[in-house]
C-alpha cells in the first residue's frame, strides 16, 4: 500500500505532523531566549539542562516525523533494533549537542563542585558516559546496516 492509499491514516499523519512541528516551534520560541537559555539569573548548569532538553526534543521530533512518513514495511527484528537505537540515541545526542554549544549560552556541566567528577582529571564522567553511549549506538546502527541483518534474522 502506498502513502496515497492510506486514506484516513494519512490525515492522522498530517495532523500529528502539524502537532509535532508546532510543538517544536513553540518549545524553541519559548526557551531559546533570555528567559531560559540565556537567562543570566539561572545557574549555567540549569541552562545546560534547558539546551539538552531542546536538542533531545528536536531529535525525538525528527524521529517521529520519520516514523510517520517512511515507506510502509513490516516491522522486522532489524527494524525494531534500529528504532530502539534511534530513540535511545536521541538522549545521548541531546547531551552531546548541548555540550558542544555550551560556549554560546555559557552553560556548565557542573552545578555543585562536589559533583565535578572527572576521568583522569580531564574529562567529566557524564560527558565520557554519553560519548561512549552514543559511539556504541552508532556502532550498532552501522553494524546492522552494513551486515544487513541481526544475529537472530
Amino acid at each position: 500500500m502506498s502513502l496515497g492509499e492510506k486514506g484516513w491514516e494519512t490525515e492522522h499523519c498530517w495532523l500529528l505532523t502539524v502537532i509535532v512541528i508546532v510543538t517544536l516551534a513553540f518549545a524553541g520560541g519559548a526557551d531559546i531566549n533570555y528567559t531560559h537559555v540565556w537567562n543570566r539569573q539561572w545557574h549555567p548548569h540549569a541552562r545546560f539542562h534547558a539546551v539538552w532538553q531542546l536538542f533531545s526534543h528536536f531529535a525525538i521530533s525528527l524521529f517521529v516525523l520519520f516514523l510517520l512518513w517512511r515507506l510502509p514495511t513490516g516491522l522486522t527484528e532489524r527494524s525494531s533494533l534500529l528504532l530502539a537505537v534511534a530513540v535511545s540515541a536521541s538522549d545521548s545526542f541531546g547531551f552531546l549537542a548541548s555540550t558542544a554549544v555550551m560556549p554560546y549560552y555559557e552553560g556548565s556541566l557542573v552545578a555543585v563542585p562536589e559533583y565535578d567528577i572527572n576521568v583522569f582529571g580531564l574529562v567529566p564522567v557524564a560527558l565520557l558516559f554519553y560519548a561512549v553511549s552514543f559511539g556504541l549506538q552508532v556502532y550498532i546502527v552501522l553494524n546492522v546496516i552494513c551486515t544487513g541483518r541481526t544475529k537472530r534474522d
